[in-house]
């Protein structure tokens, strides 16, 4: 017999697993406006969202379902299965690429910098990262504090509990579907500002445990993840837009950082103010108001979004030239 698996395996996989996401997840952003040209970018990022959103909405019970019949270590084993049909499918893509080579020839080093420095010198993309990031960290702190309100506070089954979830990731696949219509209705920079309806709504959690009715929970949950979709949409194609194709990675990729830097921070802050608002003010009560203030605080992104350049944006460019602001 060969030696057992530890824990150890399991944190190296992951790992490897996340590194390799992330390498992803920049080169899909940054090859798609070569792929599909900066007219259809919009209609791109809404596929690739709609596909996200699907698949993170039914997911979790197709991996219950695989775990339940393979057992779990089996159940990985399909999972890197998936992967391998994600590869193959990428080797069908048939559009020639060329690279983008940096004009300046600067180390590596260097280049990371540039982009670092690209995207704190561009308004958009600078206000639109600070903004997301401070997103990320109170939805954050909201995931943390909600299913200990689920539970403890409203005394829900796991059946209507995970009502709540499902609600959310059906939300977020019709906000991916509708995004490029409400930009088009509403506009690029008032879509942005209406995006913070994700955190405000969970304002209403206080009136919810008043209530009772886990119904209105659902409702709630189903209103926020309508609006994240529509937001990485949004975001994603005006940083293609507006970066030069040879920074678009290193742009990416930094934006990465701090957006998704601040998300283990407040699922941190989230945990400790539940615990405190909890011994303060009892269970119930305490719970669902630090839901109520982990939500409002994406009001603290708004300053933000109200800058001049994102706020009268009404159209987003597609076509080489003067941006539209």
């Amino acid at each position: 017999m060969g030696p057992a698996l530890g824990l150890w395996h399991l944190y190296a996989a992951a790992a490897l697993a996340s590194v390799c996401t992330v390498v992803f997840d920049v080169g899909y952003q940054t090859y798609l406006p070569r792929l599909v040209g900066r007219d259809f970018l919009p209609l791109g990022n809404a596929r690739l969202e709609t596909s996200s959103s699907v698949a993170r909405a039914g997911g979790p019970a197709i991996a219950g379902a695989v775990t339940q019949l393979l057992g779990p270590a089996l159940a990985v084993a399909a999972d890197a299965l998936s992967f391998l049909a994600s590869a193959a499918g990428l080797l069908t893509i048939r559009t020639p690429e060329s690279a983008v080579p940096d004009p300046t020839g600067a180390p590596w080093r260097k280049q990371i910098l540039d982009g670092a420095r690209y995207m704190w010198r561009a308004p958009v993309l600078r206000w639109l990262s600070a903004a997301a990031a401070l997103r990320n960290f109170s939805m954050a702190m909201v995931d943390t504090i909600l299913l200990l309100f689920l539970y403890r506070a409203m005394d829900l089954s796991p059946a209507l509990a995970g009502a709540v979830l499902t609600a959310g990731a059906l939300a977020a696949v019709l906000g991916a579907v509708v995004s490029r219509r409400l930009v088009h209705r509403m506009g690029a920079g008032p879509v942005l500002l209406a995006t913070a309806t994700e955190g405000i709504v969970w304002a209403a959690a206080p009136p919810a445990l008043a209530t009772g009715s886990s119904a209105v929970v659902i409702a709630i949950a189903f209103v926020s993840a309508l609006w994240l979709p529509v937001w990485n949409i949004t975001v994603i194609t005006l940083r293609q837009l507006i970066t030069p194709p040879h920074l678009l990675g290193r742009v990416h990729a930094t934006a990465r950082t701090i957006n998704l830097c601040t998300i283990p921070v407040g699922a941190v802050a989230g945990g400790l103010l539940a615990s405190w608002a909890s011994d303060a003010w009892g269970e119930g009560t305490g719970l669902a108001a630090a839901l109520a203030f982990a939500g409002l605080v994406t009001i603290g992104g708004l300053p933000f979004l109200l800058r001049g350049e994102i706020r009268h944006m009404q159209r987003l460019p597609s076509t080489e030239g003067p941006l539209p602001w």
